[in-house]
C-alpha cells in the first residue's frame, strides 16, 4: 500500500491471501485512489469469493494454478479496456493529462507546441 502512494502503476495483480492482510481492502484501496485495474490471482476459487472480488472492482479474477499465456492475455485485454478511460499518465515528476492535453513537471505547466505534445504521448503510449 506505501508503494501505490510513491509509486504510478499500470495494473495490480493481487492475492486474497496476504500475509500481513488481505486482497479485498487492497482491492477497494487501489480502487478509491483511481482507476488503476486490479486483476485477482489467488487460490480462492470459491463462488463467494469470485463474485465478491468483480462485485467490489475487480477487473478480472484468475485461480490458481493458472497457465502464464492467460495470464498475459488476460493482463492484456484489461489493459486495452481501461486504457482508454485513464487520463493521466505520469513518469516521475512528469504529469500528462490527455482529457487536457496539458503537460506539467513538478507541478509546473509546460507549453508544448501541439508536434510536441503529440510526440511526447506517442512515447507514453
Amino acid at each position: 500500500m506505501e508503494k501505490l502512494d510513491s509509486d504510478q502503476y499500470d495494473i495490480a495483480l493481487v492475492d486474497i491471501q496476504l500475509s500481513n492482510g488481505n486482497g479485498f481492502s487492497v482491492c477497494s484501496a487501489i480502487k478509491e485512489r483511481g482507476t488503476m485495474p486490479v486483476i485477482f490471482l489467488t487460490a480462492s476459487d470459491d463462488e463467494y469469493s469470485v463474485v465478491a472480488g468483480l462485485d467490489m472492482g475487480a477487473d478480472d479474477y484468475i485461480s490458481k494454478p493458472f497457465r502464464p499465456r492467460e495470464l498475459l492475455s488476460r493482463i492484456n485485454s484489461v489493459l486495452r479496456r481501461t486504457k482508454n478511460t485513464q487520463n493521466i499518465i505520469s513518469y516521475l515528476d512528469l504529469v500528462v493529462d490527455t482529457n487536457q492535453a496539458t503537460v506539467s513537471k513538478n507541478g509546473k505547466e509546460i507549453l508544448l507546441s501541439a508536434m510536441e505534445y503529440k510526440l511526447l504521448s506517442s512515447l507514453f503510449a
